[in-house]
């Protein structure tokens, strides 16, 4: 498990961020060493107009089974991810969109 609080600073626009992440991530939660990671990401944009900053929100989760099954000599596994992400840019744009990589 994770929690950061992370301020940074872009380089093309020059805002000053802040952000809060919790994550989640599990080795072997099945018991056949599947792969679980999970996370939640919370950002302001431009905290130097801190009522007017822009929200931002970023969760996801993956799951990955390794070894599925062996035909021959080669071994198969497969994995999935899910993405969603908020943005407010202005008040008359917001953006959301879910990614499935």
């Amino acid at each position: 498990m994770g929690l950061g609080l992370y301020i940074n600073r872009t380089a093309i626009d020059n805002f000053t961020n802040l952000g809060l992440e919790a994550s989640y991530s599990h080795r072997n939660i099945g018991g056949i060493a599947q792969i679980f990671n999970t996370f939640l990401r919370f950002e302001l944009q431009d905290i130097s107009r801190l009522l007017e900053a822009e929200p931002q929100v970023q969760a996801g989760i993956s799951l990955a089974q390794p070894y599925l099954l062996t035909i021959g000599s080669a071994r198969f596994g497969a994995s999935g991810q899910l993405l969603y992400s908020y943005s407010k840019i202005f008040s008359e744009l917001q953006l959301s969109t879910i990614s499935m990589p």
